[in-house]
């Protein structure tokens, strides 16, 4: 323990309750007379001084309850100050506790190794309070800033783990909600780039009670958690809706009305709509503010611009989710995509709809494979800054089969 330090003259007897908040001094001279003198100019300055020795009884009294500062003669029996400050620092990992040597060398070789060995400041003999003062004064403004520094990082990496987990949950229901419930085929081709853990872009797909096909490729505004939530609200009204027979230009006109009763104002959802019949031969189409659907038909090709407001913009009754209508042939294929697939940039190049486009056209068998890679290519050594997604879709005859036991639930 420390021994309390003597009362000033002109300040009020402590009653014991202040005590405990003093700063606390551990001086090591050999010299008796230069501990005494120390003590006092300490104690005169409000500090709790323990004096010690020598070196090794410093390392061990530091070992034992670290104070605030150090101050340590050079020469001393047993293990002199340059071996002490060594050892403290070593012992002291992160915590930070000022060193300040006293030395009675002035050449700039011993001053010199007193930084060198792990000291932050020294003062030389005679003592002058005046310096003293001042020189620890400052020492203990940055001793306090390190203090904070990692109390701040303690609670950030405390704040860090709280986040992970919250995370973690959030991303088991997204997979839950999203990912495991959509209806996977193989004329069905995504590509689902995030830009950070939350995806803000959603790819919905789902087989009718009919046999047909519903996917919904939406765009929330942002990115990140905040629009990964609203992917939670779409997804559930979609899959469920669809699950019970309801058309395609239904289920959007509950999502606006859902988004827009939820959202906060200036959220909304930029998205497409495809609805494909069982027999492969009528495709029904919706844009609210994504880049123009292209379709690759044998008989011609076409693209549709947005036509609509994102989901959430408006109220129910100016929202307008009607459907365009086209009749496709077997194999005719159709892209849905984000704005942030032709807007991806590499210093001043953008990747742009004419690059998409002509992967389109080339038709290799495997457009999203090329697309893929051409894109990695691209955006290589490049961070990503918005969230890419493609779905491409083949009409084929006999899409969906949906169990007897759903049809069942859907009648």
């Amino acid at each position: 323990m420390f021994p309390t330090a003597p009362a000033r003259a002109d300040v009020p007897p402590s009653t014991g309750s202040e005590s405990v908040s003093l700063r606390r001094v551990l001086i090591a001279d050999d010299d008796r007379v230069s501990r005494m003198l120390l003590t006092s100019m300490f104690a005169q300055q409000g500090y709790q001084v323990q004096a010690v020795e020598d070196g090794a009884q410093a390392v061990a009294a530091f070992e034992a309850s670290p104070p605030d500062l150090i101050a340590l003669d050079v020469n001393m029996p047993v293990m002199d100050g340059y071996a002490a400050a060594q050892a403290i620092r070593a012992n002291a990992c992160a915590r930070f506790v000022p060193i300040i040597f006293i030395t009675a060398a002035t050449d700039e070789a011993s001053l010199a190794r007193c930084i060198a060995s792990g000291g932050d400041d020294f003062l030389s003999k005679p003592y002058n309070s005046v310096i003293l003062r001042a020189k620890v004064d400052a020492l203990l403004r940055i001793h306090d800033l390190h203090e904070t520094t990692c109390v701040q990082r303690d609670a950030l990496a405390r704040y860090q783990q709280r986040i992970d987990r919250e995370h973690e949950f959030a991303q088991h229901i997204f997979h839950t909600v999203v990912e495991q419930r959509a209806w996977l085929s193989p004329n069905i081709r995504r590509l689902l780039l995030p830009s950070s853990t939350f995806n803000g872009d959603v790819v919905l797909t789902a087989a009718t009670p009919a046999g047909g096909v519903h996917v919904f490729v939406g765009d929330f505004t942002g990115h990140g958690l905040g629009a990964a939530i609203g992917t939670l609200l779409v997804a559930d009204l979609f899959y469920s809706m669809t699950m019970k027979g309801f058309a395609l230009g239904e289920i959007l006109i509950e999502l606006n009305r859902k988004l827009k009763s939820t959202l906060p104002t200036g959220m909304f959802c930029a998205g497409a709509a495809l609805s494909l019949n069982a027999e492969a031969s009528r495709l029904c189409l919706w844009n609210g503010g994504l880049p123009d659907l292209l379709v690759y038909s044998r008989a011609e090709n076409y693209r549709l611009p947005s036509q609509h407001l994102p989901l959430g913009v408006v109220g129910s009754q100016e929202f307008d989710g009607c459907m365009e209508s086209f009749p496709v042939g077997p194999n005719d294929r159709v892209y849905l995509y984000t704005d942030g697939l032709i807007e991806a940039q590499v210093g001043a190049t953008i990747y742009g709809q004419e690059r998409l486009e002509a992967l389109v056209n080339a038709d290799s068998g495997d457009c999203v494979g090329e697309i893929t890679a051409d894109l990695g290519a691209f955006l290589t050594g490049v961070e990503q800054a918005d969230d890419i997604t493609l779905v491409e879709v083949k009409c084929v005859r006999s899409i969906a089969r949906v169990p007897a036991i759903l049809t069942k639930a859907c009648a």
